[in-house]
């Protein structure tokens, strides 16, 4: 099962090398490619382009200049370019670790379920990537309300907000 490792950006060009390397480390043994979807202004897309020349996994980039739908419409983007069927979608800043991935696909692999989300709120999980308190409070804010809103559809979902998801 091969997998595209889909990650939107916004001006997180120092992060590209060792989200690269991080991730290269962990599917060094699996058919997989990395796919930066970019709406930056600060030329991450060139340090994409810089880090894919050396990179143990082909890297791509797919530079946004008239950003459609946010964030959201990145991911969908990347969706539609993915090389693989299997697609893992993770943010650029170094908050989610890329040493999650293979839990992620072994729990997708099983077959029974169509989406795998990460979740700081469970196991050895925790939002210590959240900058500040304030970043805290909406996002606990904001897994309430989502719950509150879809209650049997997110019964078993401790984290809807992830942005780490197979």
């Amino acid at each position: 099962m091969g997998v595209t490792i889909v990650i939107p950006t916004f001006n997180e060009s120092g992060n590209v090398a060792e989200l690269v390397r991080r991730i290269s480390a962990v599917l060094s043994t699996t058919d997989a490619e990395i796919l930066f979807v970019d709406d930056s202004t600060d030329g991450t897309d060139d340090e994409v382009r810089r880090v894919s020349q050396t990179a143990e996994l082909p890297v791509r980039v797919i530079h946004r200049d008239a950003p459609i739908n946010g964030l959201g419409g990145a991911v969908v983007e990347g969706f539609r370019e993915a090389a693989y069927e299997t697609c893992v979608v993770m943010d650029g800043d170094l908050q989610h670790p890329p040493e999650k991935i293979p839990e992620l696909l072994e729990r997708m692999g099983r077959g029974d379920v169509d989406l795998v989300a990460a979740s700081r709120y469970v196991g050895d999980g925790n939002a210590s990537g959240l900058a500040d308190w304030g970043r805290h409070l909406v996002s606990r804010t904001s897994t309430v309300v989502t719950r509150a809103m879809f209650p049997a559809k997110l019964r078993r979902v401790t984290d809807p907000m992830t942005g780490f998801f197979a």
